[in-house]
């Protein structure tokens, strides 16, 4: 018996969308990523070919029938994408009702007729194996190649630490970095979505936060951002290592993990905890001394979640998932809470995915039902959602500032950053950047950005102080640092081309 006739087609088709889903966001998702859904696939396709054995006396008629009912399983959402072409259905209930009843009804009929037939489907076996290895071979290769251009790949860190150790010692100070994943600046809050903020930032202030009201983004990403604030330097010189037409997310992942704002903190007796986001470089972190996660669907990536959603299995998954991601954003503001209580000094990285799309709550906290969630990129134009979903996390920040400062035997240091603004433009479609009106640039780097530093450390701070300078102004002023405030600039880039910037002008 030669490999083509081992009834392998059934794991490889299994195999296949996962492989297909992860080489078209290799740059996003680390490689450990794919490795539950592999395990579960197996599992999957090992129970149904075990079950259709007991159907079919022939093992060739087993494995097909285990294909084909693997494909209808992975094929639900191209047969909704087509039913949406057509039109006719109500409500999404009832689209989904009615494509699964036809995905069952084909597969039944596949069923009896392979059960009736009496031809030999050892042919069949052999021409389904060579098609889906054929296929399988080149997301492979993708993967390979990839992985392979990284090998030689610098990374920007093993920097000095610089930093009085004695004075770290008497320096009790939690300090805590609470990304607010696209929170926009007052003034746009105000002119283009027309919502005043002022109470909020009033209560802040009252509280002893600093709020820089002309502060911006240095980049206009997540991922450059971050790269970039918790490494205390402008990182243009990822177009050199990278080049302008890369997309490549391997190394400012690295460089969020792997921080040199965080290395700082360790050496200085730091315990450094990461609140796991669901999201890339914040999510999973090996560099973090402790990490907590919500335990439940909402936990899953944005890998896992978008693998299921184009299943069979979508319409029953999906509305869990929806409800724990709600469960997910509120258990991070809660779980700030108790770090506070914790014994010894402690750096913590949150980064929370509100006012974010997509838009889980009312501005009261009611989870809004999942088919009036928005969860493209057009999102950003329902400036409704986006201003009630900004209201509640305001609420939530109060709750758990003040739950911190309540609880913190020393004040603590405390950071409400968001990473960019709000997205007037298809951040990821938008070609020539070179073109994008003034106004839309401003919309996009404009953001939230307050601070809490204990022992009259706001005098270190300015109005239009940019997250580049955060933690220079921290280690300067708690831990005799010496570095050299930088120049604040913002640079403007796409997903398509994230290191070819151009500057934003004041």
């Amino acid at each position: 018996m030669g490999l083509t006739d081992k009834p392998l087609h059934p794991f490889l088709f299994a195999l296949y969308p996962i492989l297909f889903l992860y080489t078209h966001n290799i740059e996003e998702v680390p490689l450990t990523a794919t490795f539950t859904p592999f395990i579960l696939a197996f599992v999957f396709t090992t129970i149904l070919l075990i079950s259709y054995r007991f159907v079919y006396s022939d093992m060739d008629k087993s494995v097909t029938m285990t294909s084909i009912t693997i494909i209808l399983f992975y094929s639900f959402s191209i047969l909704t994408k087509l039913s949406d072409t057509i039109n006719v259905f109500e409500s999404s209930e009832t689209k989904n009702g009615y494509m699964i009843a036809f995905s069952l009804s084909i597969a039944l009929l596949m069923a009896y007729t392979i059960y009736k037939s009496r031809r030999d489907f050892t042919m069949i076996t052999k021409s389904f194996n060579v098609f889906i290895t054929t296929l399988i071979f080149l997301p492979m290769i993708n993967i390979i190649s990839y992985y392979a251009t990284l090998q030689g790949t610098p990374y920007a860190g093993d920097k000095p630490v610089p930093g009085d150790k004695n004075k770290a010692f008497i320096n009790q100070n939690d300090i805590y970095y609470i990304i607010l994943d696209g929170y926009t600046r007052e003034d746009i809050l105000k002119s283009v979505y027309g919502f005043n903020n002022t109470e909020f930032i009033r209560g802040l202030e009252d509280k002893g936060f600093y709020v820089a009201s002309k502060s911006r983004s240095n980049y206009p990403l997540t991922y450059t951002s971050l790269a970039s604030s918790l490494n205390m330097e402008y990182i243009n010189y990822l177009s050199e290592q990278l080049g302008t037409d890369s997309s490549n997310r391997n190394i400012p992942y690295q460089m969020i993990k792997d921080s040199n704002a965080a290395r700082i903190l360790k050496s200085l007796g730091y315990t450094y905890i990461n609140l796991r986001s669901g999201w890339g470089a914040t999510d999973h972190n090996e560099y973090a001394d402790l990490e907590y996660s919500y335990s439940g669907f909402g936990k899953q990536d944005e890998f896992y979640s978008n693998l299921v959603k184009n299943t069979i299995l979508q319409p029953i998954i999906e509305p869990l998932m929806a409800k724990d991601l709600s469960k997910a954003r509120i258990y991070t503001f809660e779980k700030l809470k108790e770090i506070a209580t914790l014994e010894g000094k402690t750096f913590t990285l949150a980064h929370i995915q509100l006012p974010h799309p997509p838009y889980l709550f009312d501005r009261w906290g009611n989870p809004i039902p999942a088919e009036n969630r928005e969860w493209d990129k057009s999102a950003w134009g329902e400036k409704t959602k986006y201003v009630e979903q900004l209201s509640y996390t305001n609420k939530k920040i109060n709750e758990t500032i003040d739950e911190i400062l309540a609880s913190s035997s020393t004040a603590p240091i405390i950071i409400l950053q968001a990473d960019h603004g709000t997205s007037p433009i298809a951040q990821t479609w938008m070609e020539d950047i070179r073109k994008v009106k003034k106004e839309q640039l401003d919309e996009r780097i404009a953001i939230f950005n307050a601070y809490y530093l204990p022992d009259n450390g706001s005098i270190m701070l300015y109005e239009s102080i940019t997250p580049v300078n955060t933690f220079r102004v921290i280690f300067n002023y708690y831990f005799d640092g010496n570095f050299t405030l930088l120049e604040d600039k913002s640079f403007f880039s796409n997903n398509q081309r994230p290191y070819d910037w151009i500057i934003v002008e004041k």
